[in-house]
């Protein structure tokens, strides 16, 4: 969907608010992801 609309990840979930902001947050740290 993301990159259907031209959205990012993040913006698409907090859209459809799936998460809480900090979860949103932990979630989608780049530094957690490597």
């Amino acid at each position: 969907e993301a990159y259907a609309t031209g959205e990012t990840v993040r913006d698409v979930a907090r859209r459809k608010k799936v998460l809480s902001e900090a979860n949103l947050e932990e979630l989608l740290d780049p530094m957690k992801m490597t």
